[in-house]
């Protein structure tokens, strides 16, 4: 999702309410309902170039 923001930005967009949006990005990111819940909750400052580099780099030493 981090990885095509825009993506993630044209299906909130183009969704009717929040449960559209939720299965719409379970549907295209693969995304578990509370991976869903989180991103539909993320603030736009982490759309930033900074931000989302942090953020790959925290989901990289969680997953190690």
């Amino acid at each position: 999702m981090l990885e095509d923001p825009h993506r993630f930005l044209d299906v909130m967009l183009s969704a009717t309410d929040e449960a559209a949006a939720l299965h719409a990005l379970q549907e295209r990111f693969d995304l578990d309902e509370e991976q869903g819940r989180v991103a539909i909750n993320m603030q736009f400052r982490s759309m930033t170039d900074r931000t989302r580099r942090l953020i790959r780099e925290e989901a990289h030493l969680l997953r190690d």
